[in-house]
């Protein structure tokens, strides 16, 4: 009996204990699509993840093209009277050639766009990182979430991505005032 109440009274203490009272931390989120897109630094990254793309876009438009000029030529040479199936197979295994590389051209090009797109949002991520830290240590939050939308109920007010983006905005700001 006199363990049972030991045992109890342990437990007792754990439940109102100092980290016990942490159970009324506040709690917020951000919306880390909202920053990038909002954000000078998300504008900035966009741009430049856009301007790589289209530069992307023109290598497989050109890739296109050369796969419609073969194309072209297999329909000529079926249309040959008479047909010639050595050329015919000659075009043929040109064209799969030309289709293979294409294949492999495009798959690369949006690994690419999408190792890009990683190491731009990591950029920004490294940059929100210490207002998140600054925010949660001057308003006690004990968790910030990086979006609200697997949370049953957020309030609100626990949606702080206005403010991270206009200190992010600041931030930039006052190192191109420094430099």
């Amino acid at each position: 009996m006199k363990t049972v109440m030991t045992l109890l009274l342990i437990l007792l203490a754990g439940i109102y204990s100092p980290a016990a009272a942490h159970a009324t931390d506040k709690i917020a989120y951000i919306n880390l699509q909202a920053i990038i897109a909002e954000s000078d630094m998300g504008k900035q990254a966009k741009e430049e993840f856009n301007k790589t793309r289209v530069g992307m876009d023109g290598e497989i438009k050109e890739k296109i093209k050369e796969l419609e000029a073969l194309n072209a030529e297999l329909q000529k040479e079926r249309k040959k009277d008479p047909v010639n199936e050595k050329a015919i197979a000659s075009v043929i295994e040109r064209l799969q050639h030309k289709n293979k590389e294409y294949e492999r051209f495009a798959a690369d090009m949006k690994e690419e766009l999408a190792k890009k797109d990683r190491e731009l949002v990591r950029q920004i991520l490294e940059k929100v990182a210490p207002i998140l830290s600054e925010l949660a240590a001057s308003r006690g939050y004990a968790v910030i979430f990086k979006s609200a939308v697997d949370l049953a109920y957020v309030a609100p007010d626990a949606d702080i991505t206005k403010e991270v983006i206009e200190r992010l905005n600041k931030t930039k700001t006052q190192k191109g005032k420094k430099k």
